[in-house]
């Protein structure tokens, strides 16, 4: 087995001395397999976390593209939280985007991947990136129905702080209130007549 094949196998068995072993055997740590992935790409995708760890302390290209998806991109779709976490704090472009526009948010929110859209907003990512047609993250929690994370969002986009008007929409749902009633007095609320 060549040294690329052995950092693979490694990864694929979820095994850190053999990925240590190929990098020590002078396998390039971004090398490209047969598909075309890199080792941190494939960890990405398998949820290696420590394998990902090391990846990285070895000079990995943490933001590799293969088929349009950085490393980042592929743990949102997968919804590999810890991963993401590794990825982020050695810094991964967490803005990247597809051809299409694509970010890491849409994508996790495209695949309902609540913890993961909760740890992108902890970090500097961009709520107003747009697709190739116009779409921004809400759009997409909307296009997808999402209902669990468009309250997430909107609280991230200080549109609800607090979660302030879902609670009250939530109080307020069987009140009618007729505002012609205090409208007709002309008063204001505390004067005098």
């Amino acid at each position: 087995m060549s040294d690329l094949g052995t950092l693979f196998a490694g990864i694929r068995a979820d095994f850190p001395p053999m990925v240590t072993s190929g990098l020590d055997a002078g396998c390039d740590v971004d090398g490209i397999n047969e598909d075309g992935m890199s080792p941190l790409f494939l960890a990405s995708f398998m949820n290696r976390t420590e394998i990902s760890s090391l990846l990285i302390q070895r000079g990995a290209n943490i933001d590799f593209r293969f088929q349009q998806m950085t490393p980042l991109m592929l743990a949102a779709q997968e919804g590999h939280v810890d991963v993401a976490r590794i990825l982020l704090d050695a810094g991964a472009d967490v803005n990247a985007s597809s051809d299409q526009g694509m970010t890491s948010l849409m994508i996790a929110i495209r695949d309902g991947h609540v913890p993961f859209v909760e740890l992108l907003l902890t970090y500097r990512v961009d709520l107003e990136a747009k697709t190739q047609n116009g779409s921004d993250a809400m759009d997409v929690a909307i296009q997808f129905e999402r209902k669990d994370i468009i309250p997430i969002l909107k609280r991230a986009a200080g549109l609800d702080p607090g979660g302030f008007v879902e609670q009250i929409m939530r109080r307020t749902a069987n009140i009618h209130v007729d505002e012609s009633d205090s409208a007709s007095q002309g008063d204001e609320p505390g004067s005098t007549s």
